[in-house]
Formats: C-alpha cells, structure tokens, sequence
C-alpha cells in the first residue's frame, strides 16, 4: 500500500477545525482516525524496508549504446555483489581508447592472446546481464541507488532496456542519489583511500559504499 499523506492532513484539518469551535469529542474521534492511518502506514514501511544499493560501471565515452557497456558492479548495505562483462561489446573499440586500455581492460577476463574470453563466467550476454540485474534489484524491497559522479552510470544501466522506461522492469532503479552531490553538501570530508581496483566496476561500487558509510556516520548521508 502507500501511505495516505493525503488522508492524514485531510483529518488533522478537520480535527483542528472541531477543536476550535469546541466539539472535544469529534475533535477526539479524527484523531484518532488519523493515528490508526499513521499506525497503518508505519507497519507497512516495517515490511518494506529501504536497501541502499551501489553501482559502478566501465564504459566508452563516445559510445552510448551498449556496444559501449563495458562492465557493470554492484553491492549494497548487505554486501551482496554482482558483477558482469559484457560479452557483446566493442572491443576492438575499447581497446582503441587510452584510458580503457590502460586502466580498465587489464581488469577483464583476457585469452593468452589479449582478447576478450568469452568462456570466462564474468563474461556474458547482454540478455542475461537483464535478467540477472532485475533479479538483483527485484528482491521486495525499497532499492535506493547510489553512484558516484552517477549519471552516466545509470545512464548505462538503462542502456540494457534501450532507455525505454516502458519495457525496463519495474525493480530498476529510475534514479539514482550521487555521492559526489551528497559530499559537498557535507564539506567534502576526507575519503579513505581506494586502495586496489580503481576502475574495476565491482571494487568501485565497493568504495562507493565506503563512502556513503562514511557521510552516515556524519549523519550526512
């Protein structure tokens, strides 16, 4: 169910407005009223809770089809990860730009000849990289979505459904809340270091919770 804001207000209006001509007892009866939808609406939540989630990905910047997805990780506050290859991208192309060559391709499964191995279980195909980051996100919770400097980042995960809202499942995430955005609200305090696998998608949405853990302890987050 959502909960009935509407409602609430609706009849604490007229709890007050009884109130002020001095009908106690009315007044009494839509106050009630309004903490049973208040009592109602908590248990709900108790039910649903929140699940903060973490996303990274790898890609080509010139390339926004997911010929350009290169790789994607994911964690949340209960450090459950996943993460994939995509089996299906450019890789000629990707090998192509400097920075993906040097800083994110030595992170994926190569062959002793430097391509991409298709056999290795991290690699797969874009349909089954859908299928298993709607089961990730579809487990009846409230997913709320985290990344850093994030908007191309969601803007990749909603590549796997051609950016088409109507045909991506409801579980995926339509936004997302930015780290970058939360930390300068909260004087950019100091990170701990990233200490190994910049720029490799999972260990990135490692950090990212990292951070995050880091702007609740300051109740910043």
């Amino acid at each position: 169910m959502s909960f009935p804001y509407d409602d609430v207000t609706d009849l604490i209006d007229r709890a007050a407005r009884f109130a002020e001509d001095g009908a106690t007892v009315p007044a009494r009866m839509r106050l009630a009223e309004a903490r049973q939808l208040i009592d109602t609406g908590l248990r709900a939540g108790e039910h649903r809770p929140s699940r903060r989630t973490y996303l990274d990905c790898e890609f080509l910047p010139g390339l926004t089809t997911t010929g350009g997805f290169v790789s994607a990780g994911l964690t949340d506050d209960e450090r459950r990860d996943w993460y994939a290859v995509n089996a299906e991208m450019d890789f000629a192309a990707v090998m192509a730009n400097e920075f993906l060559r040097e800083h994110v391709v030595p992170f994926l499964p190569l062959t002793p000849s430097g391509a991409l191995d298709l056999d290795h279980d991290d690699v797969k195909p874009l349909a089954q990289i859908r299928d298993e980051v709607t089961a990730y996100f579809g487990t009846g919770t409230n997913p709320v979505l985290y990344a850093y400097y994030g908007a191309s980042d969601l803007m990749r995960l909603h590549s796997l459904w051609n950016h088409d809202w109507q045909v991506m499942p409801a579980p995926i995430p339509r936004w997302h809340d930015d780290l970058k955005a939360l930390a300068v609200r909260a004087g950019n305090p100091e990170m701990p270091p990233q200490e190994t696998g910049v720029h490799h998608a999972l260990e990135d949405a490692r950090y990212n919770r990292v951070m995050h853990e880091v702007l609740l302890s300051m109740g910043r987050g």
